[in-house]
């Protein structure tokens, strides 16, 4: 009996620590404002970093913020991270606009040009049409959403750029970083951040993992190094080869974020090539 008693509660403590450990969004369950720096922020600047150490990345002019229009409040707050495809299209997460129903494309905006939310010089983008995938459903897959900008970006390949997408599969033990404006610091979304991860395959993922919302559209990658993984504010951010300058997915959901060592979910965007080239062509300019 004491064996069975043991066996028992050994599998209740097994569920106990599976549902600890949700799938989870990493966009704006915190939402920030997107207001200009206080004497307190620029105090806070010295001190310890959330999730690594405080380095000056070179532009990444593809990168960009996607952000809110809170009209009770009169500001914008960033929601999630996303990139320039083209001068007309941003491509980000569907679960970004979609909180928990659909945010109209009056009320979303892109910012562009800037490593930093704060810079007076970083230019605001106003978002014409939203064009989430079809077969979209909260951590089912498809989480990918093409934002058409109701102005053209400046594509000048200094302060605005475009990336392209991996066309082919993406395999496991590839190294990546994740570019975002995620937290930092309790409160704090100021500077991009370039966060190292390494691709793993899905079985892995799967099996070791236990990530059973998974799809053969998602890749996942795991934090390589520094204090702190993604987090809060990184959903919809590009995981990219910086060597070659190509975007392998869109972060998705995690477990416990913020958190090193952690693996999350990515769009695959390889698999949605074909859906991208699509959308752009039938909503055109």
């Amino acid at each position: 009996m004491k064996l069975i008693a043991c066996i028992v509660a050994t599998i209740l403590a097994l569920i106990i620590s599976i549902k600890s450990e949700e799938h989870i969004y990493l966009d704006d369950e915190h939402q920030f404002e997107y207001v200009l720096p206080t004497d307190n922020d620029i105090a806070a600047e010295n001190e310890p970093n959330y999730r690594s150490k405080k380095e000056d990345l070179k532009p990444l002019p593809f990168v960009v913020s996607i952000q809110v229009f809170e009209s009770s409040l009169k500001l914008y707050k960033h929601l999630c991270g996303g990139c320039i495809l083209n001068e007309r299209f941003v491509l980000t997460a569907a679960h970004c606009v979609d909180k928990p129903k659909r945010i109209p494309a009056k009320d979303l905006s892109i910012v562009a040009g800037s490593n930093e939310l704060f810079n007076k010089d970083a230019k605001r983008f106003q978002v014409k049409v939203v064009k989430a995938h079809a077969q979209f459903k909260p951590l089912k897959g498809h989480d990918i959403v093409l934002l058409q900008v109701a102005t053209p970006i400046p594509i000048d390949g200094i302060v605005f750029n475009t990336i392209s997408y991996n066309s082919s599969w993406v395999e496991g033990d590839l190294s990546a970083v994740l570019l975002g404006w995620g937290r930092t610091k309790p409160g704090k979304h100021k500077q991009l951040e370039s966060i190292p991860f390494r691709t793993t395959s899905n079985e892995v993922c799967f099996r070791n993992h236990r990530f059973k919302y998974l799809t053969t559209s998602e890749v996942c990658a795991v934090h390589t190094d520094g204090p702190r993984g993604a987090c809060d504010g990184d959903s919809g951010s590009p995981l990219v080869d910086t060597e070659h300058q190509l975007l392998f997915g869109l972060l998705s959901y995690g477990r416990k974020p913020c958190q090193a060592q952690k693996i999350y979910a990515y769009t695959r965007v390889s698999v949605y090539s074909d859906w991208i080239a699509e959308q752009m062509k039938v909503l055109g300019n």
